[in-house]
């Protein structure tokens, strides 16, 4: 092949491209050529920066300014000088999908061009959507991974001030269409053209479906999504090894045993697409490469799918050994190219490990958008795509000549043969007819795993039974428990439950899962699902000093990138700490526990157009010490306000940090407040108390001139990150999306109260305390037994009923924080761990107070069973009408706990958050016997009023109702 040519005054067309504009001037739809794709961008754009990597892969591949242009010769392409923009559009996510798809499937003029479109549909600062569309005259499947891996690199490379480091280009597309020209005089080309002839001598007439009219023009698409598990590919593998075949091979003799099953046709042809890059000079080229072998399979006589197998691995390598000739050039040897219709009807493609071959560059947790075809170009399509575990399937049809029942019939039969086919592997064709198809039937295959047998149940309960009952001992404070004793009967609640859990996964190595355990918390049943269970795994230390963001940290920094200014999101609070301090030991106390905690030397940046954590190996946290002199014009308290008010209301920055602020108040020799404010992004309430905690422990530690002894910690939050990035795209994980999307479908919007902006920016938030005292919760929790709950359950049902009762909406969603802790690893771990789950109630019908706690139960229950998926991650997947100054759908907060003992730090002067991004907030702290509420509500939200008539109605409601 030749060396490149930078400039043609014209340029041929190739015989694929002949074959496109063929098509197209006997009436194809123009928009079936269109290639689209669309890729995710989580992250903050430069628009001048993306500009110029497109105008950059523009110049370099000229293919891209090409125009169709007719003169004397007739057909032929022109350059041009005509610039591609970059569009960029902001908008709201629920049109996202509607406007990629106008993008995706507007025809494109082949003779004013451009033949390329791109733009940036933007949903904030930092959620981004980029839709590319090429004609398939210029373009193919590899060139779109080419135009994107290259757009990618281009512009990272310039948004960090660097030059691009490409593969020099030694053709271009022009030559190689002037080589082809050449190449397809030759005596060798004729030859493979003869080969064809003989092929597809006789080749049968399309095939006709029921309710379809064959000589329609109409090229209307639809698209039918299935998946197969990884278990049967793996068995589909076996197969083919057996058969000295390939994975190919046994897909695609599954694909024609479905096509006779349904249609009753034994000669069948079938294209597939083949790169058309045998040449290293066409390897990184953008331009319409790609060929179309035909492969013609006899099911006539076949006794077996076995035999099949056999037969289609002989056909698919003698087509492979002739996929030189061009597909146009067959299509015209057989005298089908006009009129009547495409030599072939069906297509199959399949695209194993596509991203690692070509540099899939969605970036973030984000799902690849799908845009289902507007038109099909064949009668039936079958594209099958390796995806991490799973394979997915997509069957594009022609809606004219082929109805969505018997396409689903179709894809249904497909699967049956992959059932069938590795397990039964004698049956012959149609014999599938007895199995009992329905189509209805979901398509995607589950397969269930192996319970264990009684015997090993039995040998294992002999062996854990003793450990688990000290456990529960332990943690319920009584002795000598029964197998009937039920875990929320016995005073215990879901959080201590979780803990529970924990340590038989940390003393016995056996994990349960805790949707199980909620249903039926009897200590005897607890102990035969330990029979059934599997052996836990451990997270590992692999992360590197930069690593990934766990998805609660992406959210708080995107959140950070819109209001760097905010002090939302600081954690603070003051603890009283009686008798003298040393200075400079709760300094080398504090170094200890920075040094000891990742999390607490980390900041937060970019690096490839991610945001990343980075792990410093030292910081420097100064304990600031202030002392009160008595001489001063304000009292203690007004003194100590003032103080934490410069501590905790200052905003971090992310980048820069330090995340940590630690300051000592002195009020008098022996009277200190402790002040303590951390990010959110690297702490949560959990970790305030092990920081807490562990601060104490190596300060009298190291006071007593001895070193701390804290437990070893096995991982690091980083770890957890990654370790979470991997879980969230299990099987398991997509159940849970599957439940909350049932779960808060149709969910109402938030609710409204008098007064109120809640699109205002304004975070201060306005607080209410109130007690609730001892003799009362005695009663809340005979209540609460009785009824089968727990004393949060009956609290939560309270909190609702005054909901209802100020603002007359019943169907009511509220959120709730839960520890987000299901890895014993983490237990002794500072990060941001915490999720929220939703607690949707609706309150129609209800009768008494009673009963709305009995449907409380039980929504709270179904809740905690379904907690593993991050909050972030549900918002993103079910993409709620939202605005950016409030969460959605947990907008109004009700956050329960109890205070941690083991500190033994008196928090007699807590502090509250100054700011917050929830509606309203009613914080729950047992104190001893009392309970301790905090209502806190957006000032932008609601008045002080109402607030105030909230929290009452509350505390009458726990009274009044209860009785």
């Amino acid at each position: 092949m030749g060396t490149a040519t930078d400039e043609f005054e014209s340029c041929p067309l190739t015989e694929g491209q002949k074959g496109i504009l063929t098509d197209l001037l006997f009436g194809g739809a123009p928009e079936r050529y269109n290639i689209p794709r669309v890729s995710i961008w989580n992250e903050l754009i430069d628009f001048h920066a993306l500009e110029s990597a497109l105008q950059l892969i523009v110049d370099r591949h000229k293919a891209l300014q090409w125009r169709l242009h007719r003169d004397e010769d007739g057909w032929n392409f022109r350059g041009s000088d005509q610039q591609i923009s970059l569009t960029q559009t902001m908008t709201e996510v629920n049109d996202v999908r509607r406007l990629a798809e106008k993008l995706a499937w507007t025809p494109f003029d082949l003779e004013h061009g451009p033949l390329l479109r791109v733009a940036l549909l933007s949903v904030g600062p930092a959620e981004h959507v980029l839709v590319v569309v090429m004609h398939h005259i210029i373009s193919d499947g590899w060139s779109m991974q080419v135009f994107l891996r290259e757009l990618f690199e281009s512009y990272h490379a310039l948004a960090n001030q660097k030059q691009p480091s490409l593969p020099e280009l030694p053709i271009q597309y022009a030559d190689y269409a002037l080589w082809q020209r050449e190449r397809l005089t030759s005596p060798a080309m004729q030859n493979e053209v003869n080969y064809w002839r003989t092929v597809l001598a006789d080749a049968p007439a399309q095939l006709s479906f029921p309710d379809a009219d064959p000589t329609a023009n109409d090229y209307s698409g639809e698209t039918i999504h299935f998946r197969i598990d990884a278990e049967t590919v793996e068995a589909l593998k076996v197969l083919a090894k057996a058969e000295n075949a390939t994975l190919f091979m046994v897909l695609s003799a599954a694909f024609k045993w479905a096509l006779y099953e349904v249609t009753g046709q034994t000669d069948l042809l079938v294209g597939t697409p083949v790169s058309g890059r045998d040449r290293p000079e066409v390897e990184h080229l953008i331009g319409f490469f790609v060929n179309t072998v035909i492969l013609r399979t006899n099911l006539e006589g076949i006794q077996s799918f076995r035999e099949l197998v056999r037969r289609e691995r002989d056909v698919i390598l003698d087509a492979l050994d002739h996929a030189e000739v061009p597909f146009s050039w067959v299509s015209r040897s057989t005298g089908r190219i006009g009129g009547g219709g495409w030599l072939i009807d069906f297509a199959l493609v399949v695209l194993e490990d596509l991203g690692r071959q070509t540099g899939d560059i969605s970036r973030g947790t984000l799902p690849r958008y799908e845009i289902d075809g507007s038109s099909s170009k064949l009668n039936i399509s079958l594209t099958l795509e390796a995806d991490v575990q799973n394979w997915r399937g997509m069957l594009e049809i022609n809606s004219a000549l082929v109805n969505r029942s018997v396409a689903r019939q179709l894809v249904t039969a497909f699967l049956d043969v992959l059932r069938q086919g590795t397990k039964f592997r004698e049956r012959t064709p149609r014999s599938l007819q007895h199995l009992g198809l329905n189509t209805k039937s979901p398509v995607t295959i589950r397969v269930s795993p192996p319970r264990p047998s009684v015997g090993t149940v039995a040998v294992l309960n002999h062996t854990v039974t003793a450990a688990v009952r000290d456990l529960w001992q332990t943690a319920l404070d009584y002795r000598d428990p029964e197998d009937d004793d039920e875990w929320f009967a016995w005073g215990g609640d879901s959080l201590g439950l979780t803990a529970f859990l924990w340590k038989i996964e940390r003393d016995i190595g056996l994990s349960l899962d805790p949707a199980v355990i909620v249903r039926d918390a009897r200590l005897g049943h607890i102990v035969e699902q330990l029979g059934c269970a599997e052996r836990s795994f451990s997270l590992e230390k692999k992360h590197s000093r930069i690593t990934q963001l766990s998805s609660a940290q992406f959210r708080l920094w995107f959140l950070n990138q819109m209001d760097p200014d905010s002090a939302a999101y600081n954690m603070g609070g003051s603890f009283d700490w009686p008798g003298t301090v040393d200075g400079q030991v709760l300094q080398s106390a504090v170094d200890h526990i920075v040094q000891r905690h990742e999390s607490l030397r980390t900041t937060f940046s970019m690096s490839g157009g991610d945001p990343v954590q980075v792990i410093s190996p030292s910081s420097e946290i100064s304990v600031g010490i202030a002392e009160w002199a008595p001489d001063l014009d304000r009292s203690k308290r007004e003194w100590l306000e003032s103080q934490y008010r410069s501590v905790a209301d200052h905003p971090f920055d992310l980048e820069h940090g330090p995340l940590l602020r630690v300051a000592l108040l002195s009020v008098g020799p022996a009277e200190h407040v402790l002040v303590v404010v951390k990010h959110h992004i690297i702490s949560d309430g959990w970790s305030m108390q092990v920081f807490l905690r562990e601060l104490f422990e190596s300060y009298h530690a190291l006071a007593n001139q001895k070193q701390p002894s804290l437990p070893e910690l096995p991982i690091q939050y980083a770890d957890y990150a990654l370790w979470q990035r991997e879980r969230l795209t299990s099987p398991a994980m997509q159940n849970e999306v599957n439940y909350w999307r049932t779960v808060l479908a149709d969910a109402p919007a938030q609710l409204s109260f008098p007064d109120a902006d809640p699109t205002a920016n304004d975070y201060s938030g306005e607080t209410i305390h109130f007690r609730i005292d001892a003799e009362t919760v005695e009663a809340l929790k005979v209540l609460a037994k009785a009824e089968n709950a727990t004393l949060f359950m009956v609290l939560s049902a309270a909190f609702k009923w005054a909901l209802y009762e100020v603002t007359g909406q019943t169907d009511l969603l509220v959120g709730t924080p839960v520890s987000g802790r299901d890895r014993p690893e983490v237990e002794h771990l500072i990060g941001f761990f915490v999720n929220t789950v939703i607690l949707r109630t609706n309150l129609e019908g209800i009768q008494s107070f009673r009963e709305l706690v009995r449907r409380e139960r039980d929504v709270i229950l179904d809740a905690f069973s379904h907690q593993s998926l991050p909050f972030d991650e549900l918002v993103r997947t079910l993409n709620p009408k939202r605005n950016s100054q409030v969460t959605p759908y947990g907008a109004i907060r009700i956050v329960f706990g109890e205070e941690d003992s083991s500190a033994t730090l008196s928090e007699s002067y807590r502090r509250v958050p100054t700011a917050t991004r929830e509606l309203l907030s009613l914080r729950i702290v047992a104190d001893d016997a009392q309970l301790d509420c905090i209502l806190i509500s957006r000032r932008c939200a609601m008045s002080d009023t109402v607030n105030r008539i909230i929290a009452d109605r509350f505390q009458e409601i726990i009274i009044n109702k209860m009785l």
